[in-house]
């Protein structure tokens, strides 16, 4: 049978049950994990860290960009996550990954001397190394660059789960990170309130999906697609553009909407009067910011005539 490699740390417990953020037995894990990275970065190859509050809808290789030394799910509006951080091998990579192990030794040192409850948690963490530490690198060195993922397609706990980004663009994301919340007990309750606890009794994965995830217990979301033709003028698309958007956001239930504006040129006859230029009409469809869904445009004739018939 096919499965993962794992590594134990030299006289770890075959078991341990879930610790508190912080703590020290969770450092103790946390500073295992950032020296089995450094000798993956050593090996010359690239390393993907995740953690296991995490579920994988899409593959994430796409967004990987070979110009970035450290890329990362987005904390906030300008830090990074430790729910998926990928470092890319060679020099620069490992250079900084050192500095991070040197960080975290720190952490460990300060812990051990200080009882929790009595310090800021957050500025004790292997994820505020990556982030001190990874911006300084981007200012200091040119061969390090420091990016965050796109924040709807690797949403944390708090942008899907509560305060539901993707859903009202109506996006599946690639990787949802549960944090936001503390305890394996309700993360494990949230995963499985909106469906995404995926792993079956025989530890097997039975899932597909289709739409934007939702709470199991909620009505049916409804799906239309919506096609607008634009007929050459400029005034008409931008008033069917808003009446489009007021009418959905006014609807009870809410439903999404993938909306497709179809551009004509100044060639095709559908409209008799002052023509805009379509340079104007399509800077217009990609400016407008469209809430309930999806939003494509289509320029060509051809296509234009497939939707007539």
């Amino acid at each position: 049978q096919e499965g993962c490699t794992a590594f134990m740390q030299r006289g770890a417990p075959r078991k341990r049950y879930a610790v508190e953020y912080g703590s020290k037995e969770f450092q103790e894990t946390m500073t295992f994990r950032t020296n089995a990275v450094l000798a993956v970065l050593k090996s010359g190859f690239h390393a993907v860290i995740a953690d296991l509050d995490t579920v994988w809808l899409e593959d994430p290789l796409p967004f990987f960009q070979p110009n970035c030394t450290l890329l990362g799910q987005k904390h906030k509006e300008a830090s990074m996550s430790g729910g998926l951080v990928v470092v890319r091998g060679g020099h620069a990579g490992v250079r900084f990954w050192k500095q991070v192990i040197e960080c975290q030794e720190l952490n460990m040192e300060f812990i051990a001397n200080h009882a929790l409850g009595t310090y800021d948690v957050s500025k004790y963490t292997e994820q505020e190394c990556i982030n001190r530490l990874g911006k300084t690198h981007a200012t200091k060195y040119a061969d390090f660059s420091y990016c965050l993922l796109p924040k709807l397609s690797f949403p944390d706990g708090r942008r899907f789960f509560e305060e539901k980004l993707p859903q009202l663009e109506g996006l599946v994301p690639t990787i949802i990170h549960n944090n936001w919340i503390k305890g394996k007990d309700k993360k494990a309750g949230r995963f499985k309130d909106w469906g995404l606890w995926l792993v079956e009794k025989d530890y097997t994965c039975q899932f597909e999906h289709t739409a934007t995830p939702r709470p199991v217990d909620s009505p049916k979301l409804r799906r239309v697609k919506i096609h607008l033709v634009d007929i050459g003028c400029l005034p008409c698309l931008e008033e069917s553009l808003n009446q489009l958007q007021r009418g959905l956001a006014e609807r009870e239930p809410k439903i999404y909407a993938d909306l497709t504006v179809h551009m004509v040129d100044e060639r095709t006859p559908l409209y008799v009067g002052a023509v805009s230029s379509s340079a104007d009409r399509q800077t217009t469809i990609e400016s407008f910011e469209w809430t309930h869904g999806t939003k494509n445009m289509m320029t060509s004739v051809s296509q234009l005539d497939q939707l007539k018939k």
